[in-house]
Order: structure tokens, then sequence, then C-alpha cells
């Protein structure tokens, strides 16, 4: 499977009497819009190409660089399929929803005619190129109906979180990654930012989206890399450990930090999110309340029926406990945002110092997946990378 890249074209100019049988009235988005797709289709042709087939707001020139619209794109892959020039399938599952990522979607692939004419067009492999470098940090409005990309203000954040990401997908290119028999072919990770209030830099968020990250856990653990099988390694704790790098310099370490006096850990966890997202003791209190009643499993809602601790009394003892993290909680929910902004940074510094070192790994949000043979290495390079981007 290969998401549809908006970046790739072909260098053979496709003319419009070249192509006239399929579409009489092409205009020249149409026609950008069909090198697009055939340069995808062959550059990809081991594998189903899918796009997203839903009305959809057209794309930015940033991500777009030849300014196609969706409408255009969707007319085009209409014409070739009427023309029996590719197979279209249509609601493809692709693991679990996510708000980057909706449940269902297309994919089209050549069929041996398709293939047959589109060779004769002249377009093969060796004449496909990208248009302009990747863009692989997208900011979005700060609203989680909306999934469309606006620009951005570039610094030297955003050029340095280019390269770092740029380095790490050209790696992650070269390794064969399976789950079963089929090949995860193209892995393409996106950085998703939050525009809040009136700023519109890569401030806020950063999590990134790949195809492994949609799939449930179990099915992650039978993925091999380089035809290994792999392993897991997360951080404990991951925001109690970027909160003790922004104040100390140094993480927590491998320890839980979310053991903390006898109180459920699932507790704490959840617990401590809200002391982070809210600004006072009585906005966390109501949020958490809110977390036990709809969210929390039933051992944690007997936990706080049955436990003299209230509300007030957890967030009390994890501050006693962390008293060298206690100045960043109740700062609200855009510090929280800031907070997950550097935990990504971490994340992918370490995964793009281990690709320096021929290591390997998937990044999961603040897990790696990697070769069950790195996995010292790669613990070692979660404790000891330097990060560049760690000051909120």
């Amino acid at each position: 499977m290969a998401m549809l890249n908006l970046y790739l074209t072909t260098e053979r100019v496709i003319t419009k009497e070249e192509v006239v049988h399929i579409n009489p009235k092409w205009t020249n988005k149409q026609l950008n819009a069909l090198s697009v797709v055939l340069a995808n289709l062959i550059g990809y042709q081991k594998f189903w190409v899918r796009y997203e087939s839903r009305n959809k707001a057209n794309v930015i020139p940033r991500y777009n660089p030849l300014n196609i619209g969706h409408k255009a794109m969707l007319g085009v892959i209409q014409k070739l399929s009427d023309d029996r020039l590719i197979e279209v399938i249509h609601g493809i599952g692709i693991y679990q929803a996510t708000e980057d990522s909706p449940a269902m979607q297309t994919e089209m692939s050549l069929t041996a005619r398709g293939l047959h004419r589109t060779l004769k067009l002249g377009i093969r492999t060796d004449n496909i190129t990208r248009i302009a470098d990747e863009y692989f940090c997208i900011l979005r409005k700060d609203n989680k109906k909306s999934n469309t990309g606006i620009d951005y203000i570039d610094d030297d954040y955003s050029r340095y979180t280019e390269q770092v990401m740029r380095t790490y997908h050209d790696y992650l290119h070269k390794q064969i990654i399976k789950l079963n028999k089929n090949i995860i072919d193209y892995p393409k990770l996106n950085r998703k930012y939050r525009a809040r209030g009136n700023t519109n830099k890569l401030m806020y968020g950063g999590r990134s989206s790949g195809y492994w990250m949609q799939m449930k856990k179990e099915e992650r653990a039978r993925i091999k890399i380089n035809g290994k099988n792999t392993v897991s390694c997360d951080f404990p704790s991951s925001t109690i450990n970027i909160l003790y790098l922004i104040e100390t310099g140094k993480m927590f370490g491998r320890k839980d930090g979310y053991q903390v006096n006898g109180i459920p850990r699932d507790i704490v966890k959840a617990m401590v999110n809200r002391m982070i997202n809210n600004k006072s003791r009585q906005g966390c209190t109501m949020a958490f309340s809110a977390y036990v009643e709809k969210q929390a499993t039933r051992d944690e809602r007997v936990f706080m029926k049955l436990s003299p601790l209230t509300s007030r009394d957890i967030q009390n003892r994890i501050l006693e406990h962390h008293s060298k993290i206690a100045q960043h909680f109740y700062k609200g929910a855009d510090y929280g945002q800031r907070v997950a902004w550097v935990e990504q940074n971490v994340v992918f510094d370490i995964a793009s110092q281990l690709a320096l070192m021929d290591v390997p790994v998937l990044t999961v949000h603040d897990e790696f997946i990697c070769k069950r043979e790195d996995e010292t290495l790669v613990w070692e390079a979660m404790y000891s990378t330097f990060h560049q981007f760690k000051e909120i």
C-alpha cells in the first residue's frame, strides 16, 4: 500500500492529443493531475495506491506543489476507471480510524491494459521525479474536525524538523518492513501540529501518523524489520519524563513515574494529564470527575468509590512525589500541547540518531519498534540522545 503522493510527477510531458481518447476536453490542471496519478501508479506499481475519495477541501500549494484541486484529481481517476485503465476498490479499511486517517479509503491500481498504455506514453520508473522537496510538517486549524493543512511561517525549528524527518524518512524507505507476508512499503510519516491562538508557527502538538500506528498493538507485535522479529521500547510515564527533561535537563529515567503511594497507576496517569491541561485545581477536579464517569475502567471507578482519597488528595500526593516538576502543573491546554511538542521532538531526535547508527525503528507516539537484537542500543539512545528543541 502507498498513499497518493502529490509531490510525484513524470518528466515525460503528456499532451492532450495523446490522451484524447480518454477525455476530449483536457484542462491543464487535469493533465497535471493525470501526470501525478500515472507517476504514482508506475512508481508504486507493486502496490495499490490509496487516496481520499470523499469531498475534501483543496490542498494548499505547500503540500500540493502543482495546486491540483480535489475535484480535478477525482475526475481524472474516474476517467481512467471508465476507460478500464485502472481498477478502483472503494471502502478499504485501514485498521483504526483516527482524526488524520479515516477508517475507509479508496485504492487504485493499473490494469494490464493501463500498464501497456502508460508505458506506451513513455512513462517509466526512470523518468518519475519529485516536483519539490516534500514537506513532512503539517499545520492544521485548532479544530479536531479540520484535516486541512494551512500555511505556516518557516523558522529555525521548522527547517531543522523538516531535515530530521527527511533523514529519518529516507532511511526508513531503505528497510524491508513486513506484517505477516505483506510489505509495509513507502512508509510516510507526517508531523501534525495545531494552530492555537493567533500563531501560525509549528508550536503545538506535533505527533506523527504512520500506517502501522493505526494497527492494533497485537498486530504491531508481528511486524518484522529486515526479516527480524521486533520488540517495543516505550518510555515509562512519557509525560513525567518530558517534564523532568524540561525542568532539570535529564529525564526521570526508566522508573515508572505513575507509581505514586499505592494509588492505581492508571488513576495517576489520568490525573497527571488533567493537572497539566487545566489551569486550576478546581478545573482539574472537574475534568477528572468527567473521566471517572465516562472513560475510567470498572476497577478505577470502584477504587474512587471506595477509597478515602479525594481528587484533591490524589493531586497533593502527585505534587509531593514529583515536587521537582510541580511548577509545570495547572498551566492549561496550550501548555499541554507544548509539552506534547517537546515529547515528539525528543522522539524524532532519537529516531534520527538511531538511523545514523543504522538502527531502524518505527515510532508510535512515545514508543519505538525495533529489531530484538537492537533493543539495548535503542534503550541507550532513548536516555542519552542530545535534544535540540526541548525548552518550552
